[in-house]
């Protein structure tokens, strides 16, 4: 039986985010046949939001929380009936994240300069390796600072498959996130090897599944 770590948008106490978990979390191992955790990630501004009641930052909220407070007991029950669906149907992982820097994440990574070589007698003539040598897989512990618009990230990693060469030690990667759409942004990015050496940049664009917007603050 395969095992997955599932990240979706499983802690915004509104129906259709928890639904959508469910059905995925249920898809996954009806269907596939596979033991499914979601990773129990929510962070401090998404539980803010969903809280009873959420902190003030400006006069609106302060307005809000008095309104809400003549509701307050239907709104907590209503809380705790969600805490209570998460708890009896969701698969949480036993531990909770807060943080993108608890996160690790996945580098997969083309560097057609890797490897490159010249064969003495031949001049400054440089020769490419096969694909296998300019292919890498590595995984990365991240943190990030996410703003409105884009996100700054610093984290460190290692190449776990690779074909040597160029691709052995530790790397470093200095990135940002540009949002481009809803649900689609910009990632550019530095990579340095051993803390010393330049590497390549970085450019890609990534994409948010489900729609789901990163920045917990907006409606």
């Amino acid at each position: 039986m395969k095992k997955i770590g599932l990240i979706t948008f499983h802690a915004s106490h509104n129906n259709g985010s928890m639904l959508q978990a469910l059905a995925l979390q249920t898809v996954l191992e009806k269907k596939y046949n596979c033991k499914v955790e979601i990773i129990n990630f929510s962070n401090e501004s998404q539980r803010n939001m969903y809280a009873v009641l959420p902190k003030v930052d400006n006069y609106k909220r302060l307005i809000k929380n008095v309104i809400w407070m003549t509701k307050y007991k239907e709104m907590k029950k209503q809380y705790k009936s969600y805490c209570e669906f998460s708890g009896k149907y969701f698969h949480l992982s036993s531990k909770e994240y807060s943080l993108s820097s608890q996160l690790e994440e996945l580098d997969g990574v083309y560097d057609a300069s890797s490897n490159v070589y010249t064969i003495p007698g031949n001049g400054n003539e440089c020769y490419k390796p096969s694909l296998e040598k300019q292919l890498a897989l590595g995984i990365s512990g991240r943190a990030e600072y996410v703003m409105p618009y884009f996100t700054v990230g610093v984290g460190i990693g290692a190449n776990v498959l690779h074909g040597g060469g160029d691709h052995k030690g530790i790397y470093q990667v200095l990135t940002l996130k540009v949002e481009m759409t809803r649900s689609s942004y910009l990632h550019i990015g530095y990579n340095l090897k051993n803390f010393s050496d330049p590497n390549y940049l970085m450019m890609g664009i990534g994409f948010r599944f489900n729609n789901k917007y990163p920045t917990f603050h907006r409606r």
